[in-house]
């Protein structure tokens, strides 16, 4: 999946919280108290600056917005779209590949597969 589309799933996934925000009446603080995140960290989920690592805040925020079970599907879509992009940013997916070298690099230094071990001596 391209860059662009899976920010465009962040996006729509901040719009939606917004969404969810305004149309709850209720401030920033007051609606992050009740999630558990701060108002700041509320705020930059809503403006699509971050993602949630969590999929928890957004569901307790839908929730608490009144928003029906199939819209709480769509964001839980959305997030996993979101997060995945996050993920590729903080460099998982290269950690992924130092770890597979890492694999690859103990293989190439076990013994050949015509290689025969030698037991160790009595006593050592």
């Amino acid at each position: 999946m391209s860059g662009d589309a899976e920010g465009a799933a962040r996006a729509v996934l901040a719009e939606r919280l917004s969404a969810l925000r305004e149309g709850s009446g209720r401030t920033y603080a007051s609606l992050a108290r009740r999630i558990g995140v701060s108002g700041s960290t509320l705020h930059r989920y809503c403006t699509g600056q971050t993602v949630p690592a969590e999929f928890a805040p957004v569901e307790r925020l839908a929730r608490l917005c009144g928003a029906p079970a199939e819209e709480r599907e769509e964001l839980h879509r959305l997030w996993l779209l979101a997060d995945g992009e996050r993920l590729d940013r903080q460099g998982v997916v290269e950690a992924s590949g130092a770890v597979e070298q890492g694999a690859e690099a103990a293989v190439a230094g076990a013994p050949s597969e015509g290689a025969v071990a030698t037991p160790p001596a009595p006593g050592a």
